[in-house]
């Protein structure tokens, strides 16, 4: 199961910078993942609330559980802005993110990680030229 996030997990990631970089792909890794479902559409609807559909998922394997996150790659993927795709800019980190931010000026995957250890670094070379 760890095997199979983390194959899924690389080919995301490979998709990513083949898509961003406007090259085809292998997609047959992504495909065997989302074959691993089976899903069904279900609508319920309690008295005094809206109706809500639900999906309902159900799989042979452990694996199946990576269905969902295979789905969202896929739908990324197909209708992701990927003027919105960024790089992490920090040196060490290899993570890519979708910037949603208002300004889409986003630089890092995460500000608590990433950016702050950039923020700290740059101010630290600062006070060494003080």
């Amino acid at each position: 199961m760890l095997q199979s996030a983390a194959a899924l997990r690389e080919t995301a990631r490979e998709l990513v910078e083949r898509r961003k970089a406007g090259a085809g792909a292998n997609v047959s890794a992504l495909n065997r993942a989302l074959a691993l479902g089976n899903t069904h559409q279900q609508l319920t609807w309690k008295k005094g609330q809206a109706p809500a559909l639900r999906i309902h998922r159900s799989g042979a394997t452990p694996e199946a559980v990576l269905v969902p996150v295979a789905e969202a790659i896929a739908k990324l993927l197909v209708e992701g802005n990927f003027d919105l795709v960024r790089k992490c800019e920090s040196s060490d980190c290899t993570l890519w993110f979708y910037d949603r931010t208002k300004s889409h000026q986003r630089r890092w995957c995460s500000m608590t990680m990433c950016g702050n250890r950039a923020k700290v670094a740059a101010f630290r070379e600062r006070q060494k030229s003080v």
